[in-house]
């Protein structure tokens, strides 16, 4: 469908013209919200309603000067006659009012990537201006709205109980409210804020880290409905070495993984002791190598390997085993980061309430059931399959592709809602990540 978008002094220009004036015939193709009268018609008052419901979807009616134009509106509408420059800068600003509403309601009023966060950019961006006027010549801006917010059941979920949580801030028979209700509203606003940030994820597979909540859900149908498998996670420490926010792909599992140690885990932690104690590699499974691949070439662990050790020059890992610090699977998704799932050989961890314990990656609670639940459809690798290639007798470190890749979300929000009763949940800011949303969008109500 072809746009048209005509500026208030263009409008006038059109209609003067063309010898109208108002009330003789209807207005300009461009005009959407005023009779041939100039007064706010059927449209404009449903536009002026969805504009003060924003607070609804956590966006602020203020933000799309719902109060002047509903009273622009109430001139138009009096017992004077209105002018054609009135009725169209009344109409342009309706439109670009609500165009500016839906916008933030399906992408969002931030962009994430301003905050740092590795989300990537949008690329199922709707022609707003056209669904507009396509929705309007069938009568269906409710329709429309519906469709621009996010189509996930956590958004839903949220939505349902922001009023909910808003009443708790009303004094109740005239006593303060809640300590922690003006806090936990703010949360649901702002998780409803991120929703908006995810595209359309489709139909398929899903795996989300959510890292204030130390959570893993995986979804048969891409946040629709109740996941198919939840379990605790281990995230990266909030002061030193956070868990990064981004979407990547799941390419390959790895039973048995080799662990490359990571240069600053090396230098800060490990050559210190080595220098004192060369009984701990014996201890840690640990050797010295030369090469990138898992076929390197160990070395002995001389004072003169020491050195080419400390200056990049060979590599550390630990072997497969019980002890290695990835556990017994690894789940690869390929990242400037260096960050990924696996398994861990300390699981009391996860019994601890607050688990940002990690150096950035992720450790989860039960490794075997989420390879079972990502090699679902690959031939020969059911659960036994599975169970044997982590056992100690198992051939060292096995890698599966994935002829299905599962996309892999880590994200952050601190409001989440049960599947199954609707129960609210919120969790501490861990990496100050709500603190800094918020300050965004207060920087962009100026």
């Amino acid at each position: 469908m072809k746009r048209h978008r005509v500026s208030v002094t263009g409008l006038i220009a059109l209609m003067a013209a063309a010898g109208l004036t108002l009330g003789q015939t209807p207005p300009p193709s461009g005009l959407l919200w005023v009779d041939a009268a100039g007064r706010p018609g059927h449209h404009a008052r449903q536009a002026l309603q969805v504009l003060d419901e924003a607070a609804a979807d956590a966006l602020d009616p203020a933000d799309y000067e719902s109060s002047r134009l509903r009273q622009l509106a109430e001139e138009l509408a009096g017992p004077q006659a209105p002018t054609v420059e009135a009725a169209a800068r009344f109409d342009a600003a309706l439109t670009a009012a609500i165009e500016r509403y839906l916008q933030h309601l399906r992408y969002g009023r931030v962009d994430p990537r301003a905050l740092g966060l590795f989300l990537p950019p949008r690329t199922d961006r709707d022609d707003i201006p056209a669904m507009l006027r396509e929705h309007l010549e069938r009568d269906r801006l409710v329709e429309l709205v519906e469709r621009m917010r996010p189509p996930f059941a956590e958004y839903g979920a949220l939505r349902d109980a922001l009023p909910r949580y808003r009443a708790l801030t009303s004094a109740a028979a005239g006593g303060p409210p809640p300590p922690s209700a003006a806090l936990q509203v703010r949360k649901i606003e702002l998780a409803m804020e991120r929703l908006r940030w995810l595209p359309d994820l489709g139909d398929g597979r899903l795996i989300m880290l959510n890292i204030p909540t130390f959570t893993i859900h995986a979804w048969d149908h891409a946040l629709k409905g109740a996941p198919a498998l939840t379990m605790r996670a281990i995230v990266g420490r909030a002061a030193v070495s956070q868990t990064p926010v981004f979407s990547k792909t799941m390419e390959a599992v790895i039973f048995r993984p080799y662990w490359n140690v990571p240069p600053s885990i090396l230098h800060k932690e490990i050559l210190p002791v080595l220098r004192k104690d060369r009984d701990y590699l014996r201890r840690e499974d640990m050797e010295i190598v030369r090469g990138a691949g898992d076929d390197a070439v160990p070395v002995e662990a001389t004072p003169e390997q020491l050195m080419l050790l400390e200056q990049g020059a060979l590599r550390l890992r630990q072997r497969p085993g019980p002890k290695n610090a990835l556990g017994l699977v690894k789940f690869v998704f390929p990242n400037e980061e260096q960050v990924y799932l696996h398994g861990t050989p300390a699981p009391r961890l996860f019994a601890r309430d607050r688990r940002d314990l990690s150096h950035g990656c992720v450790r989860v609670e039960n490794p075997a059931g989420l390879a079972e639940w990502v090699l679902t459809g690959e031939p020969g690798w059911g659960r036994e399959r599975i169970r044997a290639a982590m056992a100690d007798g198992a051939s060292v470190s096995r890698q599966v592709r994935l002829k299905q890749p599962v996309p892999v979300m880590l994200f952050y929000t601190t409001a989440t809602v049960s599947a199954g009763n609707g129960e609210v949940h919120f969790a501490d800011d861990i990496y100050k990540l709500d603190a800094a949303l918020d300050a965004a969008l207060t920087r962009a109500r100026r």
